[in-house]
């Protein structure tokens, strides 16, 4: 995701994980950003992600940060 600089810091790119997170319909959301992107990485904790793990040689020198987020989903109920 990118927010065009102008709209920076209004909280979009927050409220589109949001929105995001309510219209999954998994259990689990996952998503990665670069070491270097440290924007994003304080997106990604506002958000209620947390580190998950780390992909070594996509970016020569930056590995990729996975990040996760358990959603409470309602289980089906069972008639």
């Amino acid at each position: 995701m990118c927010v065009a600089a102008a709209h920076r810091g209004q909280g979009l790119a927050l409220s589109l994980l949001m929105e995001l997170a309510q219209r999954c319909t998994t259990q689990k959301l996952f998503s990665s950003t670069n070491v270097s992107n440290a924007p994003a990485q304080r997106l990604f904790a506002r958000a209620g992600f947390v580190p998950s793990g780390i992909v070594e040689n996509l970016d020569p020198g930056d590995p990729e940060l996975i990040f996760f987020k358990a959603l409470q989903k309602d289980e089906p109920q069972h008639r």
